[in-house]
């Protein structure tokens, strides 16, 4: 198998991955922590935080892996000969990949644009409490962690699709 082969896969599993462990936490980790009625809002933002450092430090591993794995087999990939009757997606491999990749890469972008400002709220209240030394009540805790979640739905948009594209072009092309 050669080297643009193995980067094909490395950069459709990282993609599939990211977007199934993005899809996790809004599917189930969150809707079970809002059903907990004994979950405090401050007990709730812990365990967002908790969840976004595991999902981060994931994101920080998969996110470069898989991109710079399309853009590697999109540097290699030779398109099949133009007299040969392929699908769009084997005709287009190396835009296929660029833009596999470049979904992945926009996560970078949309992270910071739009979630980081949530994410310095919820932190900054979680540090709140940590350091009250009373009950401290944390009213918009749990509209922010929402904001979050609808947020993140486009994160792993942009994973999915990318995913899917990734599906799409190794299933379709031609070999090398």
């Amino acid at each position: 198998m050669a080297i643009q082969d193995w980067a094909r896969v490395v950069g459709t599993v990282g993609a599939g991955t990211m977007s199934g462990l993005m899809l996790s936490g809004p599917l189930w980790a969150f809707p079970a922590m809002f059903d907990v009625e004994t979950l405090e809002a401050g007990d709730r933002l812990r365990l967002w935080s908790k969840l976004f450092d595991h999902g981060k430090a994931t994101a920080v591993l998969l996110l470069p892996l898989s991109s710079f794995s399309f853009l590697l087999s999109s540097f290699f990939t030779i398109p099949p000969p133009s007299y040969l009757s392929f699908n769009l997606i084997a005709r287009n491999r190396r835009s296929v990949l660029l833009l596999a990749a470049g979904l992945l890469l926009a996560n970078m972008p949309y992270t910071g644009v739009l979630l980081q400002p949530i994410n310095k709220k919820l932190q900054s209240a979680e540090r709140e409490v940590v350091e009250s030394t009373e009950g401290k009540t944390l009213t918009d805790t749990d509209t922010l962690i929402k904001q979050w979640l609808k947020l993140h739905k486009g994160r792993f948009a942009l994973s999915f699709t990318a995913f899917v594209l990734g599906v799409a072009e190794l299933v379709s092309s031609p070999g090398a």
